[in-house]
């Protein structure tokens, strides 16, 4: 099973990421937008597992208050455009937290810096001399974590919970 550890955002937040989406198509950004009910923020990548047992039980034991981000820039990784906060500490804070317990179990994770964003659109396609138009600032709350299971298909990703963390 295909598994990664995720920051949840609450309906509020994905409708002004929608908004952040519409800003890129009404921009002539073309591709696969992502749906908003699969907006998250990657904590820790895990990839194949046979053992997601092990990794909730490594989630159920991460330590931290919710965070608080400010999103407010477009970027791109290749042809991957995301949204990403500007203050990271905190979420930065919550992943190596995540890593560690994962570490300290054994689970192998991608060692990959972190770098918190969302992704918007996959297979990105701009118009010529596009330049990223600044988005509206706007803050979120991350309460809760979640280990979520990625089924790829032709489609695109399905993401189902297994297994979801309160942080206070």
């Amino acid at each position: 099973m295909r598994l990664f550890i995720s920051a949840e955002l609450h309906d509020r937040a994905k409708k002004r990421l929608e908004k952040c989406g519409a800003m890129l198509r009404k921009a002539g950004v073309r591709g696969g937008y992502v749906p908003s009910v699969n907006y998250h923020i990657t904590l820790a990548f895990i990839g194949e597992t046979n053992d997601a047992d092990a990794v909730c039980r490594a989630v159920s034991q991460v330590s931290f208050h919710p965070v608080g981000a400010e999103f407010g820039y477009f970027g791109n990784f290749g042809n991957i455009d995301w949204i990403s906060p500007f203050n990271t500490d905190d979420l930065t804070g919550l992943s190596g937290v995540v890593r560690k317990e994962l570490a300290d179990r054994g689970i192998r994770f991608d060692e990959k810096p972190f770098m918190p964003h969302v992704t918007l659109i996959r297979k990105a396609r701009h118009p010529e001399q596009f330049v990223f138009p600044r988005p509206e600032r706007f803050s979120v709350t991350v309460g809760r974590i979640g280990v979520i299971r990625s089924i790829l298909t032709p489609e695109g990703a399905e993401y189902a919970e297994i297994y979801v963390k309160d942080l206070y």
